[in-house]
């Protein structure tokens, strides 16, 4: 019996200088979309710290992100019966709270002296953020983009301001466009907070300009009021 218990410590022994040398297993990051039930447009999940919320509706699951080359996200939910995706990128507008400052000053100061000041103004309406959405899809190609009526955005959506898409033909080049040949980009707004871009893929035109007309508003700022929504 004594020897039981040096046996079970050289084993135990033998164990940790097993797994000496091996990287350790990575933490899996927690989720920052928080479920909350059920909404206007089915399982509702919101993002607390970009003050949005997403309705995964039915006849959709919500899936992992895939993992590319191409365009980076955070949320995904695909239809179970159909070539047709929803993914959503969040990018946050951050920034040191003293550049932050100086900025505000001088876009406030150009606004009164045009051209007396020269940063960018993060929170102007510009076309060209989703533009540059598309050339990663459509390889560069020229895209015709409308942007939102801004007392419509800010209802709708909560934004306050935004811009979408006319359908694109993919890349099928593009790793992130893998198993679909159709794609749209709804970008929206909310200073302060930053850009909330909904892309959208499919197998088919059919299923692009169908399958999104009764989830159009699935995706949004808090406060928003989209059309026939019934919370």
């Amino acid at each position: 019996m004594r020897y039981s218990g040096v046996l079970l410590l050289l084993a135990g022994t033998a164990a940790v200088f097993a797994g000496a040398g091996k990287p350790a297993k990575k933490a899996a990051a927690a989720d920052p979309f928080v479920k909350a039930g059920s909404g206007g447009y089915g399982t509702r999940w919101r993002y607390p710290s970009f003050n949005a919320v997403v309705d995964v509706p039915p006849g959709f699951e919500r899936v992992q992100p895939k993992k590319n080359r191409d365009i980076a996200y955070q949320f995904a939910m695909r239809h179970s019966n159909a070539a047709f995706e929803v993914r959503l990128q969040f990018a946050a507008q951050r920034e040191d709270p003293e550049r932050a400052r100086e900025r505000k000053e001088c876009v406030e100061q150009n606004r009164a002296q045009a051209g007396s000041c020269f940063m960018a103004d993060l929170d102007a309406p510009s076309p060209a953020w989703i533009q540059a959405m598309a050339a990663n899809m459509n390889a560069g190609e020229p895209v015709q983009i409308f942007p939102f009526p801004a007392d419509g955005v800010k209802a709708e959506f909560g934004a306050d301001w935004g811009f979408v898409s006319e359908p694109i033909v993919l890349d099928l080049r593009r790793d992130f466009n893998t198993g679909y040949k159709f794609g749209q980009v709804v970008l929206l707004h909310r200073g302060g907070v930053g850009k909330l871009y909904r892309i959208i893929l499919a197998g088919s035109f059919e299923e692009l300009r169908d399958l999104d007309k009764g989830i159009f508003y699935n995706v949004r700022f808090e406060g928003a009021s989209p059309p026939g929504l019934k919370e």
